[in-house]
């Protein structure tokens, strides 16, 4: 007589869990995307990282402020940003600016920004 052959039993799946996925199994992690950018006096493009399809304007300048002049130099002056493809000023600071997109960042004085 030969020995019963059995399946393989799978560990009971976790509530909450979908089928076909494990608990204690991590998601995949998010691809980040980027946004390069150059400043005037730069010879070559930089990139910002974030996680999603869009930065807003805003955020972008914060980021780009952040990475290239430090966290005190936020009153100092103001960024405007153009799309290098285009030549198209983005002024207003919650505009969407989607993955991939190349940027040219002048620095103005202030009073010249607002």
């Amino acid at each position: 007589r030969l020995p019963e052959r059995r399946a393989p039993q799978r560990p009971p799946r976790a509530p909450g869990t979908a089928p076909g996925r494990r608990a204690g199994r991590a998601a995949a992690p998010m691809v980040a995307s980027a946004i390069q950018f150059k400043l005037k006096s730069a010879k070559g493009f930089d990139r910002v990282e974030f996680p999603g399809v869009f930065l807003s304007v805003g955020d972008l300048k914060r980021a780009i402020l952040r990475q290239k002049f430090g966290e005190g130099a936020a009153g100092a002056f103001a960024l405007v940003l153009s799309d290098a493809a285009s030549g198209e000023e983005l002024a207003e600071d919650t505009a969407l600016v989607p993955a991939n997109t190349s940027v040219l960042v002048r620095r103005v004085p202030l009073t010249a920004a607002q």
